[in-house]
């Protein structure tokens, strides 16, 4: 008798009789009844719990009515209280037990909600509080700790509108049973049959939707895939463009398009209805096992995208195709054979590969661009940019945000009229000056193009920069070197052509008379073999002296167009046999230096500075009216020196300098390409000291 409800039933009553005696002799079951329907117990209760009070009594009264029992026994109250304790105390543990009852009931659904292949839910007519069985969150990706805070309107349905036409039905009948497409966890969307029905409370309010899913995404999926098969084999398959075949389950060949045909050779015909088209394009057992079980793995579900294989055609060509394939399935989802798309790409390989050798040798100059790109909103914040854009104007990773680029013009109402132009035209691009942290400032190349919302408003730049002030400065010294260049040019074609016409006369007057005499011996000598006449000895002397004079020749003729010895010798030893020469046909006193081991330059450099050293040669002997030169080469480091010294007369350093030298301008241009340099030292009467710097590379 210890529950909440008897306590305040007995203090209730309790009070009533000691205020009254006499009434509460009197008292009978309809008063207890309102006293417990004050203290709260449930109306249907009273009742019962009256009816057993009043047995419990009449037990004890034997002929007397409870009534009168009560007013004649010594505590009456004790007894009236005790038999109505009773009662409400057996009542109570009828509840209890019904609950317990319950409550095994509500575990027996529980695990039954929870072991469900279906996947069910519970949630409030808000579209939150949702309630769900591991069939459920396995099905959209979600653990049971996120449960409380998804929205179904946005996180589960895929279109929300959806949501709202649900709102509207439900409301209308109760109970909804259609198809919808639900979203996952990680965006993906799913077809699914669902079965819903409204929960109401004891007044008819909704206060809940409970509702069963099922996941139909690969069945429709399969209707899909039917429906297009359907379409493609009356609209499609035959015209197009692309090899396309269709297989049973045991990989005989159900449908052969015309492309198929025209690439393989084969037709439809030898091929529909078996398996053999594969002994034929695979004539090779090893290589068509491999591509067996590719088909077999597609055929039990496997995609293959991009998957080239080289088939052999009838005509015994090879070709390269790239297949797209994967399975086809009844409306079981069972698998009953593959689609296949292939495309010749046997021109295309080639193509790809002269692309793929391309794309490597600029592949690292584009990944690691030395111009400035960088991102900025309409306002001018820098939102993003690159490590050249940073090092350019003089700022940190951290300044990424913080930085207003509208700083960095040189003009401030520049920046408006960027962004007008931008909205205008679409872009801007052209040179610009702009200002660095440190407040140098820079003229810059630039390219821009806006970065628009969805609804084409204008919500960033993007820009690409390039510094140019070198470029700008350089432009100068452009227009004052074009003229010394122009004088060059007239130079080198002058050159050339006295250089051909040196060698034409050089092949007359040396290897054509030659040729022409060994032609005439030959002539008189077979004239003799034909009377049966023997050549004398002298005759053959004579002919092989002219043809070693013939080779001598034209060996002389292609050393000074091209030396052999830089190739068979190296740098080192063409110039000690250069000095050689040197010393042959002048009367100077020739010493050379050489290091302990070879140069190391590659061959532009080598015969580059080769040249250049014959140049100087040259001038020696034509210019300096020097009695000796001496050479000498050195490597250190990552540069080779080459330096030409004489005794001879000397020049000013102003002539050297001057835009007419057009030899030493020339020297230097043959130079520049590989970074290498020329200097001079001289002055009227000590002589002349030429130094060529050329790095390794």
């Amino acid at each position: 008798m210890d529950t909440p409800e008897f306590k305040n039933a007995y203090a209730s009553v309790l009070k009533s009789f000691v205020e009254s005696q006499e009434e509460q002799y009197l008292m009978e079951a309809a008063e207890m009844g309102r006293e417990m329907v004050r203290a709260g117990v449930p109306p249907e209760d009273i009742a019962e719990i009256h009816e057993e009070a009043l047995r419990r009594l009449a037990e004890k009264s034997a002929d007397t009515t409870p009534l009168e029992f009560v007013q004649r026994s010594s505590s009456p109250l004790m007894e009236m209280l005790m038999a109505y304790g009773l009662a409400f105390r057996e009542r109570e543990d009828e509840r209890k037990r019904a609950v317990e009852a319950l409550c095994d009931s509500e575990e027996k659904v529980r695990s039954l909600f929870e072991q469900s292949m279906d996947a069910i839910y519970v949630h409030g007519t808000d579209g939150k509080n949702i309630t769900a069985n591991r069939a459920w969150l396995d099905l959209f990706g979600y653990t049971r700790d996120e449960l409380p805070g998804l929205d179904s309107r946005l996180d589960i349905y895929a279109e929300p509108h959806d949501r709202d036409d649900f709102l509207r039905r439900i409301a209308e009948t109760g109970h909804v049973e259609d198809e919808v497409r639900f979203k996952k966890k990680d965006g993906a969307v799913m077809d699914c049959v669902r079965n819903v029905v409204a929960r109401k409370d004891e007044h008819g309010n909704v206060v809940a939707y409970q509702g069963v899913i099922h996941d139909i995404t690969a069945l429709k999926r399969g209707e899909r895939e039917l429906w297009r098969l359907s379409e493609f084999r009356e609209t499609v398959i035959d015209n197009a463009n692309v090899w396309l075949d269709v297989l049973d389950a045991e990989a005989n060949v159900v449908v052969w398009n015309k492309a198929a045909e025209k690439i393989s050779g084969y037709s439809a015909g030898e091929v529909v209805g078996h398996g053999k088209i594969w002994e034929w394009l695979y004539p090779d057992e090893d290589y068509r096992k491999q591509i067996e079980e590719k088909a077999a793995g597609i055929i039990e579900g496997d995609v293959v995208e991009g998957l080239e294989t080289t088939v052999r055609t009838k005509g015994g060509e090879y070709r390269t195709i790239s297949w797209h394939s994967r399975n086809l399935t009844d409306e079981k989802g069972q698998s009953i054979g593959s689609l296949a798309l292939g495309r010749d790409i046997t021109e295309q390989k080639k193509a790809q590969e002269e692309l793929r050798e391309s794309e490597q040798k600029y592949r690292s100059l584009f990944e690691r661009s030395l111009d400035a790109i960088a991102l900025a909103d309409v306002n001018g914040t820098l939102l993003d940019a690159n490590p050249a854009y940073l090092k350019m104007y003089g700022h940190g990773v951290e300044d990424i945000g913080r930085v207003n680029v509208t700083q960095f013009y040189d003009r401030q109402s520049e920046r408006e009229d960027v962004i007008r132009q931008l909205r205008e035209e679409g872009a801007v691009v052209g040179e610009v000056r702009q200002r660095k942290r440190d407040g140098t400032v820079m003229d810059c190349f630039r390219a821009s193009v806006p970065v628009n919302d969805d609804a084409g408003n204008l919500v960033a730049i993007q820009s690409v920069i390039r510094d140019i002030t070198d470029s700008k400065r350089a432009q100068t010294e452009l227009v004052e070197s074009r003229e010394e260049l122009r004088r060059l040019a007239q130079r080198m074609e002058k050159a050339r052509e006295e250089e051909r016409t040196n060698l034409a006369r050089e092949l007359h007057d040396t290897a054509g008379q030659a040729i022409t005499a060994v032609k005439l011996d030959v002539s008189h000598i077979k004239k003799r073999l034909e009377q049966g006449q023997a050549p004398t000895p002298e005759e053959l002397a004579a002919l092989n002296d002219l043809l070693d004079q013939t080779a001598d020749d034209v060996r002389r003729i292609s050393s000074e167009l091209r030396p052999g010895v830089l190739d068979d010798i190296g740098l080192d030893g063409a110039i000690e046999w250069q000095i050689d020469e040197l010393r042959n046909r002048t009367a100077l006193d020739c010493t050379v230096s050489l290091p302990s081991e070879g140069s190391q330059l590659d061959d532009a450099r080598r015969t580059t500075l080769f040249r250049v050293f014959q140049e100087l040669l040259t001038n020696v002997v034509r210019h300096s009216e020097a009695r000796s030169v001496h050479v000498t080469l050195e490597s250190a480091a990552s540069v080779v020196t080459l330096t030409v010294a004489d005794d001879g007369c000397g020049v000013d350093m102003e002539k050297l300098d001057d835009s007419s030298s057009i030899g030493i301008i020339g020297m230097r241009e043959r130079l520049r390409p590989h970074g290498g340099e020329l200097h001079y030292d001289s002055a009227p009467g000590r002589g002349t000291t030429a130094r060529v710097v050329m790095p390794m590379g």
